[in-house]
């Protein structure tokens, strides 16, 4: 059948989320062709979309090889079919083929299914985004590597950061969700969820559907997180002028392994951004309002710049900072430097 192969690349790219470049479980590293459907199931993420290949016989394809095969064929529409154990791609004097799992072994359907899918607030999947950019990497603390999600609120925390928006989301029951597995899934338009058994359900507006396996544990106390967003206040402040073009800049080098990698420094005067990779770093001083002592925090720059387009005023406390605007609380405790 022909194809328009960056229909394909895009379709397989929303799907890229739950796909492993090692297996995890059986073929967590493929794609699944299967009933006019496309799959992919890491054992945390199962990601689905309609979509018809042209082929009669369901199978299973390594994702990662599928994907470097079409990026590199320059043709807007190419040929796709089934020879023997081969998956064939044909553009125009050039052809490819890429060996096939002829069984389905992925267990993508232990899954439950989803219960009726409800529409959900603008805001919502952005509100677990930013939140899941304030998690931390310690595992040993499922609570710091999850987003909580209650009936009428979103928040996270690393232990030293907090980040809480005030929404109403729907959901009668509180829930936990994998940071990392919404931070894979990345910017997309969430329309409709629902949750049942542990797992939460999403569909985007380009009707691919995300479930999530929750973690099955109680979050921290509530009234433990609303302490720690609780400031006395000693002075207010702002971010200078420009500081949103500066983390644009500071973005070019920042590690994407580990995007709470830039730090950020105030001293009497002067703010700093500094973010470093392997082989460079970037580093540039603002000056700003502010006569109290010098801390640093990390911080994801994603978070930081669309906290900073909602608003550039700061509380300063003697332990703590606080940003907040409307909806949203952010708190840093304070590191001495």
């Amino acid at each position: 059948m022909i194809k328009k192969r960056m229909e394909l690349i895009k379709t397989l790219n929303e799907l890229k989320c739950a796909v492993t470049e090692n297996e995890t479980i059986e073929q967590s590293n493929a794609f699944v062709f299967q009933n006019k459907k496309i799959f992919s199931f890491n054992g945390e993420i199962l990601a689905a979309v309609d979509y018809d290949i042209g082929v009669q016989k369901d199978f299973a394809v390594p994702g990662s090889k599928l994907l470097r095969i079409l990026e590199k064929f320059p043709d807007d529409e190419i040929s796709i079919e089934l020879k023997g154990n081969e998956l064939f791609i044909q553009g125009k004097n050039k052809r490819a083929g890429i060996a096939i799992f002829e069984e389905i072994l992925l267990p993508f359907n232990e899954v439950p299914k989803p219960k009726q899918m409800k529409k959900t607030k603008e805001e919502f999947f952005h509100s677990l985004l930013q939140c899941a950019r304030v998690c931390g990497k310690n595992h040993t603390d499922p609570r710091t590597t999850h987003v909580h999600v209650s009936s009428n609120l979103i928040e996270a925390t690393d232990s030293y950061r907090v980040f809480r928006v005030d929404i109403k989301t729907g959901f009668t029951n509180d829930f936990m969700i994998p940071a990392d597995a919404i931070l894979s899934i990345g910017n997309k338009n969430i329309i409709k969820a629902s949750q049942r058994d542990g797992w939460i359900y999403m569909e985007s507006s380009e009707k691919t559907r995300y479930s999530i396996r929750c973690a099955d544990m109680e979050y921290y106390d509530a009234n433990l997180i609303d302490n720690v967003l609780k400031i006395d206040k000693q002075s207010i402040g702002k971010f200078p002028k420009g500081v949103i073009e500066a983390i644009e800049r500071a973005q070019v080098v920042q590690n994407t392994d580990d995007l709470n990698s830039a730090r950020v420094t105030l001293k009497k005067g002067m703010l700093k951004i500094r973010t470093e990779n392997e082989n460079q770093w970037y580093e540039e001083k603002k000056k700003i309002q502010y006569t109290g002592r010098s801390f640093s925090f990390n911080v994801n720059l994603v978070f930081l710049k669309e906290i900073l387009k909602e608003t550039s005023e700061v509380i300063f406390g003697e332990t703590k900072i606080k940003i907040e605007k409307d909806n949203f609380h952010f708190v840093i405790v304070i590191e001495k430097e």
